[in-house]
């Protein structure tokens, strides 16, 4: 999917396809937004160096899934 995006991307908003590491990777200052899976659950680094999907999931803890996507 990606090699079909011609120029420069500010956000991608996807599911999980392609992962969130290789938007990075390709668009350089991109905004990556992938919401975590329903049975998602957050790493074992979460208090001490939470990925992005751990700060997905602590906002999805705190503020609901429609809380989240705002």
């Amino acid at each position: 999917m990606l090699d079909y995006v011609g120029g420069l991307v500010a956000t991608f908003l996807g599911d999980d396809f392609p992962t969130r590491q290789e938007v990075v990777d390709r668009y350089e200052s991109v905004e990556v937004i992938i919401p975590p899976h329903k049975t998602a659950i957050a790493s074992l680094k979460v208090a001490t160096a939470p990925t992005a999907p751990d700060r997905d999931l602590l906002l999805i803890e705190g503020h609901g899934r429609v809380g989240w996507q705002k």
